[in-house]
């Protein structure tokens, strides 16, 4: 016989008590309810296939990614490689190609070649492997060598 607090008053009381000395409630006994244990266990069930559920979709998700950066990359590489012409310059910035486009349409040679070895452009090589990365409608296009990250500016007809 065990000693519980009745279900009105909270006085303790018998398990076996048919009513509260205290206040006269029938039955006083809270009556646990039926199964906690498996409701828990469902519970804790239900939290497991969701945890899962989420993380087989964010796997999806960063598989589905995945798939269209990767398929876009072959798409745009494939498409662009190209090679360079012979006599041609590139920059590092578009503004240090339109500074060499500016002296060479002025006829000074001396100043282009100034600029060449002052600033950050070098002659294309010729047969040079390259990517298309941007271009502009001014004829200038950003070309990424083959095996290199950052791309370079020269004018369209540089490349084939």
């Amino acid at each position: 016989m065990a000693l519980v607090p009745c279900r009105e008053c909270g006085n303790e009381i018998s398990t076996e008590a048919p009513s509260c000395p205290r206040c006269g409630v029938i039955n006083p006994v809270v009556a646990e309810p039926a199964g906690p244990i498996e409701e828990k266990q469902e519970k804790e069930q239900w939290k497991v296939a969701l945890g899962w559920a989420i993380g087989g979709f964010g796997l999806l998700v960063v598989f589905l990614i995945w798939t269209a950066i990767s398929s876009g990359r072959r798409s745009r590489t494939s498409a662009s490689l190209r090679t360079t012409n012979s006599g041609y310059m590139a920059c590092a910035t578009e503004a240090e190609l339109e500074r060499l486009i500016k002296f060479s349409a002025e006829g000074d040679q001396a100043a282009v070649e100034r600029a060449a070895r002052s600033s950050s452009c070098t002659p294309l090589r010729p047969g040079l492997s390259v990517y298309i990365s941007e271009s502009s409608s001014s004829g200038k296009v950003c070309v990424r060598p083959l095996g290199q990250i950052s791309c370079v500016w020269t004018l369209r007809e540089a490349i084939d």
